[in-house]
């Protein structure tokens, strides 16, 4: 993926041994320019809390090639 943009919000601690489980949801879908991009909502949990929420921006699908 190429990131184009991503926002975290951290909102608890993380430690190094802690089980973390990751859950994502798009939240959009686009095209612009040729280039198909996708949002997504993600939640790092720890111990069922959240401890960081990121948003993030991707092109997944790059524009053929020109020439």
């Amino acid at each position: 993926l190429n990131m184009a943009y991503a926002h975290n919000k951290d909102i608890g601690p993380l430690r190094l041994g802690d089980s973390i489980e990751i859950r994502a949801v798009p939240i959009g879908k686009w095209e612009r320019k040729g280039h198909e991009f996708v949002k997504l909502y993600a939640v790092f949990l720890n111990g069922g809390v959240p401890a960081v929420e990121v948003y993030h921006t991707a092109i997944f699908k790059v524009r053929p090639a020109q020439g």
